[in-house]
Formats: structure tokens, sequence, C-alpha cells
């Protein structure tokens, strides 16, 4: 569990008192969810409530740093990143042994009979 490295100080009466930001969530990516041109539009985990996450609001959730997001590769650890091309961002999880995305080695999410909808 990775914690926000923000917190307050607050003194009263010469004692002090410290208050963590401990939103952030270490979110495990275990499926993804891909359009038919094999482009990923979100994370998908079945046993959390938080998933799917939009690739929208992953891209955000990483670069404001409000959650981490990973998958297991070869039992290893790996995180997902945000790389920018010249007309969009992608996530990404780069394996450094062999410099491959492997988040697009993850099983694709099964949506039966339902509508997804992602959060705004």
């Amino acid at each position: 569990m990775y914690l926000s490295l923000q917190y307050f100080i607050i003194t009263t009466q010469n004692t002090q008192y410290h208050i963590s930001n401990t939103h952030l969530a270490d979110r495990e990516v275990k499926s993804i969810l891909k359009t038919r041109s094999g482009d990923i539009i979100a994370l998908c985990n079945t046993n959390e409530d938080w998933a799917p996450r939009s690739k929208r609001g992953a891209i955000y959730d990483i670069e404001n740093e409000e959650h981490t997001y990973f998958i297991k590769f070869e039992n290893k650890r790996i995180n997902i990143s945000v790389e920018n091309s010249l007309t969009s961002k992608h996530l990404i999880a780069r394996d450094f042994s062999s410099q491959n995305n492997v988040l697009l080695n993850l099983p694709d999410e099964v949506i039966s009979n339902k509508r997804v909808q992602f959060e705004r």
C-alpha cells in the first residue's frame, strides 16, 4: 500500500497533531478492456469495487498521484505508467528486461450482456 506523502502538522497549546492524507490506493490490474482495434479503454479487476476504471480515469489517477496501478508479470510487480505520444496518452507497463508493454499480455475482460458505465 502506497501512502500519500502529503500531511499536515497542527499545533495547539504545545501539542502537535500529524494528520496524513492517505487516500492513495495501490490497485492491482488483472485484465483489460479493449476496443476491436486493440486500444485499451479500461483497467479491470473483477474482485475490486474500483473496476473497471476507464483509461482516462486511470491516466488522471496516475498523473495526479491519486492512485497507483500495477500488474504481476512473471512473479514481478510492474507499475503502470503514462506514456505520451505526439497525439495522445497511453497506459503502459514496461517490462525492463524485454522493453515490451506487458499490459497488453493481460487477458481481455469479458463483459456479458451488460453496458459498462465509466465515471465522468
